[in-house]
């Protein structure tokens, strides 16, 4: 087998600043480009429940989480190929 790593590149543009020239540019309202564009981080989010957790009983934050996922869009990034060598 042959084996091959390929690199992924991630960019984040700050949230505030990128609405700002965005909204400048198009005429479009900042709320506007914020539902079309923003999400939310995993980690980030994560996090944020997991601080929940401790003043809301169990049951609220699994409740929480199952909406936020109803919610959420998965993607998938493959990052390693296999090829059978002869």
């Amino acid at each position: 087998m042959r084996y091959r790593m390929f690199a992924t590149t991630s960019v984040d543009y700050p949230l505030g600043p990128t609405l700002d020239v965005l909204a400048e540019a198009t005429g479009r309202s900042r709320e506007a480009l914020t539902e079309q564009l923003a999400t939310v981080d995993k980690k980030a989010l994560e996090a944020e429940l997991k601080r929940l957790g401790k003043s809301l009983d169990r049951a609220r934050v699994a409740l929480l989480k199952a909406e936020l996922e109803a919610h959420a869009d998965k993607t998938h990034s493959p990052r390693f190929w296999a090829k059978e060598v002869a």
